[in-house]
């Protein structure tokens, strides 16, 4: 495993040099780091050195003394790979400014879909059926109320032919004489 030992190795090397910075910022004696910068009054950069410019490298120097206490090797730049995994919590999802929600009017069991998933609808477009028991029986209520009043409707006009008819037959009864003038 010769990846990983190089990672740590480079690693080590970055927060070596890091700590050298560090250290070196803050040493306020010449003797221990010597920071060496070209000096121009004209131009000044406060945010990396008060005496560099803004475009200049700092040129930072040690001796062999300082780089073993810090343990600070050199090594040629190469090209190559790390190999490194970020693990962090989130959520992929559609985009919540172009999606809308839908909803029925009554639950129920989908019979038949007519869009997919990630398809442009638009108002008004039936995207499923739904068969729905609640609604159901307020058809079938709906249609045996409708079959009833056709019912009704038709005894009404019925009744008056029947009434008639019956008038008739007790009246010839009567005027045999052979029904009761009651009847």
């Amino acid at each position: 495993m010769k990846r990983p030992r190089s990672l740590l190795k480079q690693a080590q090397t970055f927060l070596a040099i890091a700590v050298f910075y560090t250290l070196v910022g803050c040493s306020s004696s010449p003797e221990k780091s010597q920071v060496s910068t070209n000096k121009d009054s004209s131009e000044q950069n406060t945010s990396t050195a008060p005496n560099a410019k803004a475009n200049e490298p700092l040129n930072v120097s040690i001796d062999d003394v300082q780089a073993k206490e810090i343990g600070l090797e050199t090594a040629a730049v190469k090209q190559g790979y790390i190999y490194k995994t970020v693990d962090a919590p989130g959520r992929v999802g559609p985009n919540a400014e172009l999606c809308r929600l839908v909803s029925t009017p009554s639950a129920g069991r989908v019979v038949e879909v007519r869009a997919k998933l990630g398809d442009i609808v638009k108002p008004g477009q039936i995207m499923a059926i739904i068969k729905s028991d609640p609604i159901g029986q307020v058809q079938s209520d709906l249609l045996q109320n409708s079959l009833q009043a056709k019912a009704d409707i038709k005894q009404q006009e019925v009744q008056p032919k029947l009434s008639k008819i019956t008038f008739e037959r007790e009246s010839k009864l009567f005027n045999d004489q052979v029904s009761a003038k009651a009847d």
